[in-house]
């Protein structure tokens, strides 16, 4: 309901009343703001005392290496683009350069995404109680564990900049027909202020802002993880679409939009070329096609397609199967023409958004569950506009709200009653510290000034974090794709180069198992496999997961 809108009481409200609807539907608002940010708050809580898994022990492990003063990608080798290094520097320079202070950072990440898809939500369908609801579904998705695997991902990262833009995207796009329907309903008087909507009168007197950090979002979410492309498109076109704006204000809106995408742009190049390292980055995206390319080469299209849809239909679509309903219902409301009329073509441009998620989740050709983070923002976007087009249905039938709620919550009771029971389990835990573990332990013993550490495969590269150590080559950790022939070098010359970097430098400790040197000789390292078994020795004081300490037998005893 509208406060503006007349009542049968009365011909037209009193300001008095006017103005004591709009504080109360912005209290509500805080109100249900302050609640969702306590939720996303806790929602490490059921992870905090888990050490690194294997992708956020790499990342945080390169963020330890270039704060020490190495170069990206010279001397410091990853594949990812440099945004993940950025967000995990704050961290790790502010705080006590452990995985706890990541996961108080993700923290901050967790409530900035689940405000930006309230906000978001409420903005598009003028309804503050849809939009908490769906948010909440939002959370119970994102942060489930089989997505969500350990954290400090770029997935989770993208995501977060990804809905920041998209709120942003929709506040310069919406925001002005927003204003307009609450002065047509509500003319302002000497005594009657503009009435205030979640879009902001502020916000939209700064159209062409909203439209360049929008922009600006989308970009940082494309140097987290290149994929993110893919989510840029749709919000692209949504901003260029016609509003009854002039053509000129379109084309500024869009323009603004492509400068704030082009502002990291520009940054990132200035780093890459002050640091003499752009020809090693266009080698990494060189590299990263290549991973493309060689992951599970010769499968059909379709068979791609039909793996990728079974994976995101167990992890996401089942995880609630009222969201899915209604996911499925948003699909359908985009042959609703009256409803794609009334919210300005947004069913079409979430619709679009996840398909083109989806999309972007083939491109590496693996299967792995936080891959599919990218995909949670668009899937809840059109679940977004299957509730609004129930909504609209009812108040067409004359359905009361307080009884169309309570179905709501039978069904959501009825068919979501285990995984609503684990989602509220998981926010009930306290939160933790995680520890380090005995090999960490045994290597901060030992270490002495100027000692480095080799961890060999990726699995091992948290313990660089945890001892404190540095690595001797650029290549910190390894994995079978890192020997891929790219534009700068072959696979032959990268052995070579991690070969004659380990043996001219060599570590006082170096982690390894016997699956793994299996793994190093299958990779054609049977070389550095045979130096290590000759030139160290192994210490039995700590093991965990087969991995022993390798110490140097030159290594001068305490």
């Amino acid at each position: 309901m509208n406060p503006c809108i007349p009542t049968e009481d009365s011909a037209s409200p009193s300001p008095g009343r006017i103005i004591q609807h709009r504080l109360w539907f912005l209290a509500m608002g805080a109100v249900l703001a302050v609640i969702l940010s306590g939720m996303a708050w806790r929602s490490l809580n059921f992870f905090s005392y888990h050490r690194f898994y294997t992708d956020s022990g790499v990342f945080a492990a390169v963020t330890q290496h270039l704060l020490a003063g190495k170069t990206l990608y010279r001397e410091v080798w990853d594949h990812k683009p440099p945004m993940i290094y950025v967000i995990d520097s704050l961290p790790l320079a502010l705080g006590d350069a452990s995985v706890n202070a990541i996961r108080y950072s993700e923290r901050f990440y967790a409530v900035a995404g689940i405000l930006a898809i309230f906000f978001s939500l409420w903005l598009a369908f003028q309804n503050p109680w849809l939009a908490f609801v769906i948010a909440t579904g939002f959370h119970l998705h994102f942060y489930d564990p089989e997505i969500f695997q350990g954290g400090n991902l770029t997935e989770e990262y993208g995501a977060v900049f990804v809905l920041i833009g998209i709120f942003l995207a929709l506040a310069a796009r919406l925001g002005s027909s927003v204003l307009s329907r609450f002065k047509e309903e509500c003319p302002p008087t000497e005594s009657i202020p503009l009435p205030v909507s979640p879009a902001g009168v502020r916000l939209i007197s700064r159209e062409r802002w909203c439209s360049f950090f929008s922009g600006f979002f989308f970009s940082l979410a494309v140097f987290t993880k290149e994929p993110f492309l893919l989510s840029v498109l749709p919000w692209m076109v949504f901003l260029a679409l016609p509003d009854g704006q002039a053509w000129k204000s379109v084309l500024c809106r869009v323009l603004d939009f492509i400068l704030g995408f082009a502002f990291p742009v520009v940054v990132f190049f200035a780093y890459f070329i002050w640091n003499g390292i752009l020809w090693d980055w266009l080698d990494v995206l060189t590299y990263n096609v290549q991973y493309s390319l060689h992951s599970r080469p010769g499968i059909p299209l379709l068979e791609r397609v039909n793996t990728h849809f079974g994976v995101i239909a167990n992890s996401i679509l089942r995880q609630s199967w009222t969201f899915l309903l209604l996911f499925l219902i948003g699909l359908a409301g985009c042959a609703y023409l009256p409803l794609v009329k009334k919210y300005q073509g947004l069913p079409w441009v979430c619709a679009a958004a996840f398909f083109l998620d989806f999309s972007a989740t083939m491109i590496s050709g693996y299967e792995i569950g936080h891959y599919y983070l990218q995909v949670v923002p668009s899937y809840i976007l059109v679940t977004g506009v299957g509730s609004a087009l129930v909504l609209d249905q009812a108040r067409r039938f004359r359905f009361p709200a307080r009884r169309l709620l309570a179905v709501f919550l039978l069904v959501l009771l009825g068919l979501d009653f285990v995984p609503l029971r684990n989602y509220f389990n998981r926010l009930s835990l306290p939160g933790g510290r995680a520890g380090i573990g005995a090999l960490s332990q045994t290597l901060r013993e030992k270490a002495r000034p100027g000692d480095t550490l080799w961890c060999g495969l990726g699995d091992n590269a948290k313990y660089y974090v945890e001892s404190g150590l540095f690595s001797p080559t650029r290549y910190l950790y390894i994995f079978e794709h890192h020997f891929l022939d790219t534009w700068l070098s072959t696979g032959r010359e990268k052995r070579e180069i991690l070969y004659r970097e380990l043996t001219s430098r060599p570590p006082a400790f170096i982690l390894l198992s016997d699956k793994q040197a299996d793994r190093m000789r299958r990779m054609g390292l049977k070389p550095l496999v045979d130096w290590i078994a000759s030139d160290y020795q192994k210490s039995w004081e700590a093991v965990e997961q087969e991995v022993l300490i390798y110490i140097r037998k030159e290594y001068p005893a305490p």
